[in-house]
């Protein structure tokens, strides 16, 4: 049977966020009183993103994204190399790490579901071995993002659609699969498989995995931490 474990990245896989990822490519090469403005401009608009993420996914990422234009895509694509190891790699939940490798021993294809741009996901794909990752691109003009979306988000029902095209291109039985997810707006994620796990759920995804009778695990950045309930996983 080809079966797969579908995972998401942030706040799943590993503690960060979109928001992270850029501030630290965008802080490159400025001076301590650039960067301090650049975070500065950025808490200020926090809670219109918070809001935002909140209400509409889908709207969040189009326009957080914007804040890459004009950034050079060559540089981003260096610095993310740098980021992976200062930044993701420490990041990486150890349980989450141990559970993709026993899906692995298992014969499962590894693939990351995420929000997060291509460039940034592909150093933690290589690092892991994952199989195949679905991501957001951006769009580039001479060299330089345009701060616009090649595709729709990745999020929400979208994250289904390409988890669905995807299965159907390799053969991946659905059903005797596994998702793993933190975020209601992940919910169509974790509909889309029979084995779904609510990883660090937020409230609402929580009271929805807790009725449905779906996994519910506890990963954090401390040494290997198995919830009771994980580990019936058999991940």
């Amino acid at each position: 049977m080809n079966t797969a474990a579908f995972f998401d990245l942030d706040g799943t896989l590993l503690k960060s966020n979109i928001v992270e990822y850029y501030l630290y490519l965008a802080s490159q090469g400025l001076s301590g009183v650039q960067r301090w403005g650049l975070t500065l401009q950025l808490w200020l608009k926090a809670p219109y993103y918070i809001m935002l993420d909140r209400w509409d996914r889908d709207r969040f990422n189009r326009t957080f994204y914007r804040n890459y234009r004009s950034m050079e895509f060559a540089n981003c694509q260096k610095w993310s190399q740098t980021q992976f190891v200062n930044k993701i790699r420490p990041a990486l939940f150890p349980t989450a790490l141990e559970c993709i490798t026993k899906h692995q021993a298992a014969g499962r294809q590894i693939i990351f579901v995420t929000g997060s741009l291509d460039f940034i996901v592909a150093p933690i794909t290589e690092f892991i071995g994952a199989d195949a990752m679905l991501t957001a691109s951006l769009q580039i003009d001479q060299g330089k993002f345009t701060g616009e979306m090649l595709s729709p988000p990745v999020a929400g029902e979208e994250k289904a659609r390409m988890m669905q095209s995807l299965a159907l291109a390799r053969g991946i039985d659905l059903t005797a699969s596994y998702a793993y997810a933190d975020s209601f707006a992940d919910l169509p994620m974790l509909q889309a498989v029979g084995h779904p796990v609510a990883v660090n759920p937020d409230a609402r995804l929580q009271k929805i995995a807790q009725k449905s009778g779906w996994a519910i695990a506890d990963w954090k950045l401390d040494p290997i931490n198995i919830s009771s309930q994980e580990a019936k996983l058999q991940c």
